[in-house]
């Protein structure tokens, strides 16, 4: 590669994640002095601002007088480090901090047009208001300072937490491509002024999905709590509502990821129907989760068929804005998710085993329903892409989104189910003398569900997965 032109090997490793960059630095020390300006393209925030890692001067923009810093970088060279960068990644953050992104701006008087900005949020706040902030104790409330009963505040029910200026600078960025982590796909707290309304730039997006609880020992504040214990719960689809009102019309890639830390978890949210821990033993405290008032009988309990409340409104919201859009969307993992009307104790147990009944049909009949005619319903079908974690993972598509160790543990899953696979071929390949039934001792991770009367499907369920990854170019950029 050393002997590669400059201009071909720039191509190369800018293909890299800040990772994979990071590990040439210990190849050579050509290389690593090739390298090492090209971390000045990747902006990450932490607790001491904004920062280059890796880079010759990781924080150029501190200006502290007392901090003696190797070769400190000059003002015009500041800006010219901005103009190239290429990725942004902003962790889950302290709001105190979080002002600084406009206060950077507006003293540079700098702007990083980056084709690439991941925004991690973090998790809710007990009161049910989504937003990208550790929960602050007291709450930044004028009316409490006065009257600490006051009522809840306006439509939003919860004390007026800041927004996160990160998101709000979203609607305005130039990035092609968006990432948001920890996403609260089913919580029904997200402000109305926490997400951005749209982001006109991008034209593709991946949300890492997390099924969220909300405390129990807050249900008082909403009123809605005591209306509905035996319809669908009106609590699990306003996250997605405001995730699809973020997408433009223009855009080209949707990537929703069922985000599990364990092949064999199932992701299951929360409702407000629950009152302790979430599939506490293996089953659910929820009444609206099966089919009868006497659910908690024993070897009858093991019987019932599943019933979420929140997956009666979230398939079909989500199918009618996959129809609405004009984008492919590709969901990952979404076998992780078990289907009401399978009887949920086999499920359980097949999932541990590596084999799945999926949503799969029931968001290909939603969708059905979503479009006016069926030939209508089959171009659309022709973009939505069902893929799972391990082909995902396969497809490479992983390396802008996780850090390596944060999918250890489904590498070595992929990596046993390699090894398995090899080792029932050789068994295979042994002379007809052998016992018979060895061939079959390793079964298919998914069983994949052919849905009628939709031809399209009847595909393999990961075919031509690599093309849910955002296309790698010279000018895409790796968190």
């Amino acid at each position: 590669m050393l002997q590669l032109p400059a201009e071909l090997k720039l191509m190369i490793v800018r293909q890299l994640s800040r990772e994979d960059l990071f590990s040439l630095f210990f190849v050579c020390k050509e290389l690593k002095s090739f390298i090492h300006p090209l971390f000045y393209e990747h902006l990450l925030y932490t607790r001491m601002g904004f920062a280059f890692p890796h880079a010759p001067n990781a924080y150029p923009f501190l200006d502290i007088p007392n901090l003696h810093v190797r070769d400190p970088i000059s003002a015009e060279e500041r800006g010219d480090i901005m103009k190239r960068v290429r990725s942004i990644t902003i962790p889950k953050h302290h709001h105190g901090k979080c002002g600084r992104w406009h206060e950077f701006q507006a003293k540079r008087r700098l702007a990083a047009n980056a084709d690439f900005i991941s925004i991690e949020l973090a998790n809710p706040t007990s009161d049910g208001i989504a937003q990208c902030h550790e929960p602050v104790w007291p709450p930044a409330c004028d009316l409490c300072e006065d009257d600490l009963d006051h009522d809840c505040h306006d439509e939003e029910c919860g004390h007026p937490y800041p927004d996160c200026s990160f998101m709000d600078s979203l609607g305005k960025s130039t990035a092609e491509t968006i990432v948001i982590k920890n996403y609260p796909i089913l919580l029904n707290g997200v402000k109305d002024s926490f997400l951005s309304k749209q982001i006109p730039s991008a034209s593709r997006f991946v949300f890492l999905l997390e099924p969220h609880t909300l405390d129990p020992e807050f249900d008082d504040m909403y009123d809605s709590f005591d209306d509905h214990d035996n319809e669908a719960c009106p609590w699990g689809n306003r996250g997605l509502e405001r995730l699809l009102d973020m997408i433009p019309s223009s855009a080209k890639d949707v990537t929703l990821v069922f985000k599990t830390n364990d092949p064999t978890a199932e992701w299951a949210p929360d409702c407000k129907h629950y009152d302790g821990h979430w599939y506490d033993g293996g089953y659910p405290h929820c009444s609206c989760c099966y089919d009868s008032d006497d659910w908690d009988v024993g070897a009858e309990r093991k019987r019932k068929k599943q019933h979420s409340c929140w997956q009666s409104s979230f398939w079909r919201e989500l199918a009618k804005g996959v129809a609405a859009s004009k984008a492919r969307f590709t969901l990952v993992n979404y076998s992780s998710i078990i289907p009401d009307g399978v009887e949920r104790d086999k499920a359980l147990r097949a999932l541990k085993s590596g084999k799945r009944a999926t949503v799969r049909k029931k968001l290909t009949l939603e969708l059905r329903k979503a479009h006016k005619s069926e030939e209508e319903h089959e171009m659309r079908l022709a973009d939505v892409r069902f893929a799972s974690m391990e082909n995902w993972i396969r497809s490479g598509a992983w390396e802008n989104i996780f850090e390596r160790k944060q999918l250890n543990i489904w590498f070595e899953h992929i990596a046993k189910k390699r090894k398995a696979k090899k080792a029932a071929a050789k068994e295979t390949a042994r002379p007809a003398s052998a016992p018979e039934g060895k061939e079959d001792a390793i079964s298919e991770t998914v069983v994949k569900e052919q849905p009628k009367p939709v031809p399209a499907l009847e595909e393999k369920e990961e075919a031509a997965v690599e093309s849910a990854a955002p296309p790698k170019s010279t000018d895409s950029a790796a968190a």
